[in-house]
Protein backbone atom coordinates (compact mmCIF):
# COMPACT_ATOMS: atom_id res chain seq x y z
CA UNK A 1 0.00 0.00 0.00
CA UNK A 2 1.11 3.19 -1.30
CA UNK A 3 -1.19 5.65 -1.32
CA UNK A 4 -3.56 7.31 1.37
CA UNK A 5 -6.19 7.46 -0.45
CA UNK A 6 -5.38 3.32 -0.25
CA UNK A 7 -5.15 3.28 3.02
CA UNK A 8 -8.26 5.26 3.80
CA UNK A 9 -10.17 2.65 1.97
CA UNK A 10 -8.99 0.10 4.44
CA UNK A 11 -10.89 2.29 7.65
CA UNK A 12 -14.35 2.27 8.38
CA UNK A 13 -15.16 5.55 9.05
CA UNK A 14 -18.04 6.69 11.64
CA UNK A 15 -18.96 9.76 13.36
CA UNK A 16 -15.90 12.11 13.36
CA UNK A 17 -15.57 11.77 17.13
CA UNK A 18 -16.35 8.02 17.09
CA UNK A 19 -13.77 5.49 16.56
CA UNK A 20 -12.71 4.27 13.13
CA UNK A 21 -11.68 0.89 12.91
CA UNK A 22 -9.25 -0.44 10.29
CA UNK A 23 -10.85 -3.22 8.38
CA UNK A 24 -7.10 -4.82 7.20
CA UNK A 25 -4.68 -7.06 9.01
CA UNK A 26 -4.59 -7.01 12.76
CA UNK A 27 -1.84 -8.40 14.79
CA UNK A 28 -2.06 -8.36 18.89
CA UNK A 29 -5.08 -6.18 18.90
CA UNK A 30 -3.66 -3.53 16.05
CA UNK A 31 -4.28 -2.91 12.73
CA UNK A 32 -1.07 -3.30 10.52
CA UNK A 33 -0.17 -2.66 7.07
CA UNK A 34 2.70 -3.21 4.43
CA UNK A 35 3.74 0.33 4.08
CA UNK A 36 5.97 1.24 0.86
CA UNK A 37 7.14 4.64 2.02
CA UNK A 38 8.74 3.10 5.00
CA UNK A 39 10.21 0.60 2.73
CA UNK A 40 7.54 -1.81 2.47
CA UNK A 41 7.95 -2.93 6.55
CA UNK A 42 5.34 -3.55 8.69
CA UNK A 43 3.69 -0.76 9.93
CA UNK A 44 1.15 -0.03 12.76
CA UNK A 45 -2.13 1.40 11.08
CA UNK A 46 -2.58 4.00 13.71
CA UNK A 47 0.79 5.02 13.12
CA UNK A 48 0.32 5.30 9.39
CA UNK A 49 -3.19 7.36 10.08
CA UNK A 50 -1.07 10.20 12.32
CA UNK A 51 1.76 10.03 9.51
CA UNK A 52 -0.93 10.91 6.86
CA UNK A 53 -2.62 13.74 8.71
CA UNK A 54 -0.05 15.16 11.00
CA UNK A 55 3.49 14.42 9.33
CA UNK A 56 6.39 12.64 10.77
CA UNK A 57 6.23 11.22 14.38
CA UNK A 58 9.48 12.18 16.31
CA UNK A 59 11.81 10.22 17.43
CA UNK A 60 11.26 8.25 20.83
CA UNK A 61 7.95 9.14 20.94
CA UNK A 62 4.84 6.59 20.78
CA UNK A 63 1.96 7.01 18.64
CA UNK A 64 -1.17 6.57 21.71
CA UNK A 65 -4.70 6.15 21.74
CA UNK A 66 -7.19 8.25 23.70
CA UNK A 67 -10.00 5.95 23.18
CA UNK A 68 -7.81 2.71 24.11
CA UNK A 69 -9.29 1.31 21.40
CA UNK A 70 -6.01 -0.42 19.13
CA UNK A 71 -7.61 -0.83 15.63
CA UNK A 72 -9.30 2.98 15.92
CA UNK A 73 -7.03 5.05 13.20
CA UNK A 74 -9.41 7.85 13.68
CA UNK A 75 -6.61 10.83 14.41
CA UNK A 76 -8.66 12.85 16.86
CA UNK A 77 -8.20 9.75 18.82
CA UNK A 78 -4.50 9.47 18.87
CA UNK A 79 -1.50 11.27 20.86
CA UNK A 80 2.22 11.31 20.91
CA UNK A 81 3.89 10.34 24.34
CA UNK A 82 6.93 8.77 25.45
CA UNK A 83 6.36 4.83 26.42
CA UNK A 84 6.31 6.11 29.87
CA UNK A 85 2.99 8.84 29.30
CA UNK A 86 1.71 5.75 27.61
CA UNK A 87 1.88 3.29 30.58
CA UNK A 88 1.00 6.20 33.44
CA UNK A 89 -1.91 7.08 30.56
CA UNK A 90 -2.57 3.12 31.13
CA UNK A 91 -2.45 3.28 34.67
CA UNK A 92 -4.67 6.18 35.01
CA UNK A 93 -7.20 4.69 33.40
CA UNK A 94 -7.57 1.72 35.21
CA UNK A 95 -5.96 -0.72 32.24
CA UNK A 96 -2.55 -1.19 33.73
CA UNK A 97 -2.65 -1.63 37.34
CA UNK A 98 0.60 -0.39 39.22
CA UNK A 99 1.07 -3.91 40.73
CA UNK A 100 4.10 -4.09 43.07
CA UNK A 101 5.89 -6.75 44.96
CA UNK A 102 4.22 -10.28 45.57
CA UNK A 103 1.11 -8.66 44.49
CA UNK A 104 2.74 -8.83 40.77
CA UNK A 105 2.21 -12.54 38.97
CA UNK A 106 6.12 -11.92 37.59
CA UNK A 107 7.71 -11.87 41.40
CA UNK A 108 9.80 -14.51 41.87
CA UNK A 109 10.28 -12.99 45.93
CA UNK A 110 7.99 -12.41 48.50
CA UNK A 111 8.19 -9.23 50.92
CA UNK A 112 9.59 -11.47 53.49
CA UNK A 113 12.24 -12.90 51.47
CA UNK A 114 13.27 -9.37 50.60
CA UNK A 115 13.49 -8.57 54.17
CA UNK A 116 15.23 -11.56 54.65
CA UNK A 117 17.89 -10.72 51.55
CA UNK A 118 18.09 -7.31 52.80
CA UNK A 119 18.61 -8.19 56.65
CA UNK A 120 21.45 -10.89 55.50
CA UNK A 121 23.18 -8.13 53.28
CA UNK A 122 23.17 -6.00 56.47
CA UNK A 123 24.87 -9.00 58.32
CA UNK A 124 27.56 -9.33 56.19
CA UNK A 125 26.32 -12.43 54.15
CA UNK A 126 27.71 -12.70 50.25
CA UNK A 127 25.44 -11.50 47.49
CA UNK A 128 26.07 -14.08 45.02
CA UNK A 129 25.50 -16.93 48.09
CA UNK A 130 21.95 -15.29 48.87
CA UNK A 131 21.31 -15.36 45.33
CA UNK A 132 21.27 -19.07 44.89
CA UNK A 133 20.01 -19.79 48.75
CA UNK A 134 17.26 -17.90 47.01
CA UNK A 135 16.91 -18.70 43.38
CA UNK A 136 17.21 -15.42 41.68
CA UNK A 137 19.90 -14.08 39.94
CA UNK A 138 22.80 -11.74 41.92
CA UNK A 139 21.65 -8.78 40.12
CA UNK A 140 18.24 -8.85 41.87
CA UNK A 141 20.08 -8.98 44.98
CA UNK A 142 22.51 -6.09 43.94
CA UNK A 143 18.95 -4.12 43.22
CA UNK A 144 17.07 -4.91 45.98
CA UNK A 145 20.02 -4.15 48.13
CA UNK A 146 20.25 -0.70 46.22
CA UNK A 147 16.52 -0.34 46.81
CA UNK A 148 16.65 -0.09 42.91
CA UNK A 149 13.64 -2.55 43.14
CA UNK A 150 10.98 -3.52 46.16
CA UNK A 151 11.88 -0.13 47.22
CA UNK A 152 8.33 0.01 49.29
CA UNK A 153 9.12 -3.14 51.53
CA UNK A 154 10.29 -1.54 55.04
CA UNK A 155 12.35 -4.49 57.08
CA UNK A 156 11.57 -4.08 60.81
CA UNK A 157 12.23 -7.50 61.62
CA UNK A 158 10.20 -8.11 64.67
CA UNK A 159 12.30 -11.09 65.98
CA UNK A 160 15.90 -11.87 65.18
CA UNK A 161 16.73 -13.74 61.91
CA UNK A 162 17.87 -16.90 61.87
CA UNK A 163 20.31 -17.14 58.83
CA UNK A 164 20.81 -20.91 59.51
CA UNK A 165 21.18 -21.72 55.49
CA UNK A 166 24.54 -22.10 53.61
CA UNK A 167 25.08 -19.40 52.99
CA UNK A 168 29.12 -17.72 52.92
CA UNK A 169 30.08 -14.93 54.67
CA UNK A 170 31.90 -12.43 52.61
CA UNK A 171 32.55 -8.86 51.78
CA UNK A 172 29.86 -6.88 50.36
Amino acid sequence: MNTAEAFWARVNRGEPLSCWLWKGAISAGYGTLQWKPSGLRIQKAHRVAWLLTYGEIPHGLSVCHHCDNPPCVNPQHLFLGTQRDNMQDARRKGRRPNVKGQANPNAQLTELEVGYIREGLSEGYCPAAMARAFGIPWHIVSKIDRRRTWRHVAWNPIRPVDFNLRWSRGAR
